[in-house]
């Protein structure tokens, strides 16, 4: 009984939201708050970049200098992305699957308790 409370009061609160998604849905939101992150990230530093290097860029800037920094800017975004969200699948995936064997526990020893309660009251 003190396990159930405990694991109630400690990681049962986010365990019952988490199991209370399907895997696909708790993976593919975790997904576009994490595209949503990247891009807003990777268009700051490419900003940032981009005001540093300002002077150097304008000194030597052509057009085919500027299509290869599109491009390059372009392919590290991409790259960088299904970095980042191949990990994040893996990640959230993983805290899914452990949450919901934690949640399955949790049920398996409170059907327990109830039965030895009910046989108490008998």
């Amino acid at each position: 009984m003190t396990y159930l409370s405990h694991y109630e009061e400690t990681k049962g609160k986010e365990d019952f939201k988490v199991s209370g998604f399907y895997r696909k849905d708790y993976v593919g939101l975790h997904n576009i708050c994490a595209f949503l992150w990247v891009t807003a990230g990777y268009g700051i530093l490419m900003g940032l970049l981009g005001i540093v290097f300002l002077d150097v860029l304008l000194k030597h800037l052509s057009v085919s200098l500027a299509a290869v920094l599109g491009l390059a800017v372009i392919a590290g975004y991409v790259a960088v992305l299904t970095v980042y969200l191949l990990l994040s699948a893996g990640i959230y995936n993983r805290r899914h699957r452990d949450a919901r064997k934690r949640v399955k526990r949790y049920h398996y020893h409170l059907t327990r308790l109830i039965k030895l309660y009910e046989r108490e009251k008998e």
